[in-house]
């Protein structure tokens, strides 16, 4: 039977885990289950590893489990003055969140995950068909001798909506440091890459890394990275990305946009990377509202599509098709105005 399990303050759970734990391990027939979680004092930080992977057999898109932040995110990072819920362990498994089969992970901040050394550092580790979706994940890596640097790897699932920045390695091996790595049938649509970091020589320095020609990545924005904004190591189905290199080179893609002139605040330590008036970014995607139809934020998306995880308004929070197109809002629903406008 489906089920919810929450987890806070005055709530059943004091941990992710425990709620996570508590879920029937056969989840075939189960239904839903969702794990909502709320505020802890004193700052909303829950310093632990999750795993909702391991164990949980027979899932499917109607027996799965849901992990949902309940205090949302403006799209900012805590560190930034942002707000939400915040997900980071330094672990010696490498791991902040393990996502599994069909499982969704929703509107956390995820980081820092900087263990010593010597193991990979994820921030989410999203296996067969898992789903992250309106994350922000940030400061993943190690100054030590770590190998991998990921803030999110996808094996045959699906991560859109998220943001991502300052992933890095501190030494100088040939091991992978990216934001989104892409396995199998695994599809990123949607999601904000910038800084990767590593010092000179060998190894992958990129945003988006394709592993194989069954990936799909589009609506994506990457930059300031050492090797490739996209490094498609093997070609999938890769358009309509933005990047800073012309590593971006799919069907209806931009290349050379600068970071600077995409977003709203970057390298001051106080990064916001929402797009900015007059971003190359704006109306350079393609709609993909059979999947999803809200942004990072959760404002709803409106033709033509923004790339990245945000959708861009103007001041004051009006979309710019409402004033720039005609369109009409009442009750959250937005509608063209093809005729009868009323000039005043």
């Amino acid at each position: 039977m489906a089920a919810t399990y929450t987890v806070g303050d005055g709530k059943t759970y004091s941990t992710i885990q425990a709620a996570v734990d508590a879920i029937p391990g056969n989840l075939s027939g189960q239904g839903i289950q969702t794990v909502e979680v709320y505020a802890k004092a004193p700052d909303n930080d829950y310093n632990e590893a999750v795993d909702a992977y391991t164990g949980f057999t027979n899932q499917s898109n109607s027996d799965k489990i849901i992990i949902n932040a309940m205090v949302a995110h403006d799209g900012i990072a805590r560190a930034s003055g942002g707000t939400g819920i915040r997900i980071y362990y330094n672990v010696s498994n490498g791991w902040v969140v393990r996502n599994g089969i069909w499982n969704i992970i929703d509107g956390f901040e995820i980081g820092p995950n900087q263990p010593s050394g010597g193991v990979s550092a994820y921030g989410i580790n999203a296996r067969a068909d898992g789903i992250v979706r309106n994350c922000i994940v940030l400061s993943i890596g190690s100054t030590g001798n770590n190998l991998h640097s990921l803030a999110v790897s996808v094996s045959d699932g699906l991560i859109y909506n998220c943001i991502i920045y300052k992933v890095k390695s501190g030494v100088n091996f040939g091991y992978t440091v990216g934001a989104v790595q892409v396995w199998g049938a695994g599809k990123a649509y949607n999601v904000t890459a910038y800084k990767m970091e590593r010092p000179n020589g060998a190894g992958v320095c990129s945003g988006f890394i394709s592993r194989a020609n069954t990936t799909t990545i589009k609506n994506c924005y990457a930059g300031e990275t050492r090797t490739s904004d996209f490094l498609w190591t093997v070609e999938g189905t890769h358009d309509y990305n933005v990047s800073e290199d012309t590593s971006a080179n799919g069907a209806n893609s931009l290349t050379g946009k600068a970071p600077s002139d995409q977003f709203v605040n970057i390298g001051s330590g106080t990064e916001d990377l929402h797009l900015k008036e007059g971003a190359d970014c704006i109306d350079a995607a393609v709609d993909l509202s059979g999947t999803f139809t809200t942004d990072v934020d959760g404002d709803t998306r409106v033709a033509p599509w923004d790339v990245g995880a945000d959708e861009y308004s103007v001041a004051g929070g009006i979309d710019r098709h409402v004033a720039l197109d005609g369109y009409f809002i009442d009750g959250g629903n937005v509608t063209a105005c093809t005729s009868g406008l009323l000039e005043v």
